[in-house]
């Protein structure tokens, strides 16, 4: 079965945006043109240069925005990048191994934009090639090439050793520790309070020392600090503690989260957040979605910043989320990574 992924830049939202991004750069470009040799130069012919500047600034621009793959191909075989009805790069299962990276881009601490990329290792040299995908399509994207990957592994096991590697015939076992959970907030969340508490309480010291009015607004400044960091420590532990499952197991053809039985067979889809994450939330979640509607959503330990290092809530999350990933191998598209 063939999958077709077309760019964000292709829809109504996507094309717009971009023209704007566009008209927008190309309006600076000319600004600053325009400064630099009709003011600074003095030259009479500023505004048909500066325009000549802009217009290829913008086609430049455009043209590389609309090279990017218009089109990405996902089939049992292989992923192809599609350019004006075109193949313009093949990527087989049997050749490379297929990840995702993914770029948050800020600008004073504020998020602007995420580019995506699909990681091709062929064992030589590993490249990355943009995807210009929504989020939601990125993840049902990877999700399929995480499948048809292990698939074609698999399939390569058995060949050689002439046997098929069991994934469905299960029975494993999972605890979390949901004690660590308020000491683990509690060093997410102490930071920026204690920074922010600390410089009221040394700016309220020296206008205390020096005379100045004020510095009781600063120490109750300080004091609400803290009162609003145990508030929402508070809340944050509640709401971790009640979406966290004590125990997690996966038997035969259903997985079980406390008392809660979920089959397979009633699951649409399951979305995880990948054990090598630390973007973003500090939570690592997962969202099942049933075929006959609704989500389930549980929160499942925290993400780690170190390869290697184990998650003192959830220490078995990596073995955790690569079972998941082969077991449902041969339904592509059913579980996918909340990249």
């Amino acid at each position: 079965m063939e999958h077709v992924f077309k760019s964000k830049y292709r829809k109504p939202v996507g094309g717009i945006l971009i023209l704007i991004a566009g008209i927008i750069t190309s309006a600076i470009i000319f600004c600053i043109a325009f400064t630099i040799i009709g003011i600074n130069m003095q030259d009479s012919n500023a505004v048909v240069y500066s325009s000549i500047i802009t217009l290829v600034v913008f086609l430049v621009f455009m043209y590389r925005v609309f090279g990017i793959p218009l089109e990405y191909v996902v089939n049992d075989k292989e992923v192809i990048f599609v350019r004006k009805g075109k193949e313009f790069k093949k990527f087989s299962y049997s050749e490379h191994v297929l990840s995702s990276y993914v770029v948050k881009h800020s600008t004073n601490g504020i998020p602007t934009n995420t580019t995506r990329f699909l990681v091709a290792d062929n064992g030589k040299k590993e490249k990355k090639f943009v995807c210009a995908l929504s989020k939601k399509d990125f993840d049902e994207f990877m999700g399929l090439v995480i499948a048809y990957s292990n698939k074609t592994f698999s399939d390569s096991v058995a060949a050689e050793q002439g046997n098929i590697p069991e994934t469905s015939n299960v029975n494993k076992e999972y605890f979390l520790n949901k004690e660590k959970i308020f000491k683990k907030l509690l060093y997410l969340k102490s930071v920026g309070f204690t920074i922010i508490a600390i410089l009221c309480v040394v700016i309220g010291f020296i206008l205390l020392y020096t005379g100045e009015s004020g510095a009781e607004f600063l120490f109750i400044g300080a004091l609400i600090c803290m009162v609003l960091f145990i508030l929402v420590l508070l809340a944050s532990v509640a709401h971790v503690k009640k979406t966290t499952p004590e125990r997690v197991s996966i038997r035969n053809n259903a997985i079980y989260i406390d008392d809660v039985i979920l089959n397979f067979s009633e699951i649409e889809k399951i979305s995880l957040t990948p054990h090598s994450y630390y973007h973003g939330s500090p939570n690592r979640t997962l969202r099942i979605a049933k075929r006959e509607g609704g989500q389930v959503y549980y929160t499942l330990g925290f993400k780690v910043d170190k390869v290697g290092k184990m998650d003192s809530v959830f220490p078995k999350y990596d073995e955790f989320s690569f079972l998941l990933e082969g077991i449902f191998m041969n339904v592509p598209g059913k579980f996918q990574y909340d990249l």
